[in-house]
């Protein structure tokens, strides 16, 4: 994967929605006060259930950046992205999570980083309260406090213990090519990541925090065990992001097992998403 000529570049935003609430308005306007002058705000909402899609509807009429994808079924959290990145046309990706703050140079640094080293980068956050007032997580401020956060980490370290995030990424397009399939219970960011290290691609980091990343009951973790929606079992259903679509027989929506939403199981993991 070759370094871009292009010195300005788009850069696609990937925003995953579901039922946003009071956070997406302050998310949303620090994505549109970006520096970096080349970019596109994808949006894919899985279906919220608020008023979060017609507050998006209003970004997208204001705003020519801001793309709106239609509605659709819902996909769960892994499946919302990747029909994001599907829709996306920048040379780079940016995943976003719908309840963050960026700092306004946060796509122009990791954008910088991508193109000087000819791979993906990746930043440093900070962690806010719901009120976006600063947050200690385990007694710590940031997320490099935490975890073991270098440049080109090797593959194996990365398998086990990620400390690549998501709303802190930026990589090429090209790249999802390499994903593949995103096995049960995993993580986008995760394989995004051990697919770029795995075919030797740089993956700088970027010691700075350029995302306060908040904290609050109804987040969706990054981190730890696979992600559960109370009294439910991890998603089942296993993306391929080269098609965005689901792979494999847990692909078909049933009672016992299904990610499309269209089942009423008190056991299925439809509840879970973005």
């Amino acid at each position: 994967m070759s370094r871009n000529a292009d010195p300005c570049p788009l850069v696609s935003i990937a925003l995953a929605t579901y039922n946003a609430g009071a956070y997406l308005g302050e998310q949303m306007d620090s994505l549109l006060a970006q520096s970096y002058p080349h970019l596109e705000i994808v949006v894919s909402d899985d279906g919220s259930t608020d008023d979060t899609r017609a507050r998006l509807a209003r970004y997208a009429a204001a705003d020519a950046r801001v793309k709106l994808l239609p509605q659709q079924d819902r996909l769960g959290f892994n499946g919302n992205f990747a029909r994001c990145f599907a829709a996306c046309r920048g040379a780079y990706i940016s995943p976003c999570d719908q309840d963050d703050r960026w700092h306004p140079e946060k796509t122009a640094r990791l954008l910088a980083a991508c193109q000087r080293h000819g791979g993906a980068a990746y930043c440093d956050s900070t962690f806010i309260d719901d009120a976006g007032r600063p947050l200690r997580q385990q007694g710590r401020a940031r997320f490099s406090e935490l975890k073991v956060m270098q440049s080109d980490p090797p593959a194996l370290r990365l398998l086990f213990s990620n400390c690549v995030s998501g709303h802190a990424l930026m990589f090429p397009r090209a790249l999802l090519a390499q994903v593949g399939v995103v096995p049960e219970g995993g993580y986008f960011d995760w394989a995004i990541a051990l697919a770029a290290r795995v075919n030797d691609l740089p993956l700088t980091y970027l010691d700075q925090p350029l995302v306060a990343y908040r904290r609050h009951p109804a987040a969706v973790t990054v981190s730890g065990p696979p992600p559960r929606a109370a009294g439910r079992r991890p998603c089942p259903m296993r993306w391929d992001w080269r098609s965005a679509r689901p792979s494999g027989a847990s692909s078909r929506c049933s009672a016992s097992q299904c990610c499309s939403g269209r089942c009423r199981s008190p056991t299925c993991c439809c509840a879970f998403s973005a």
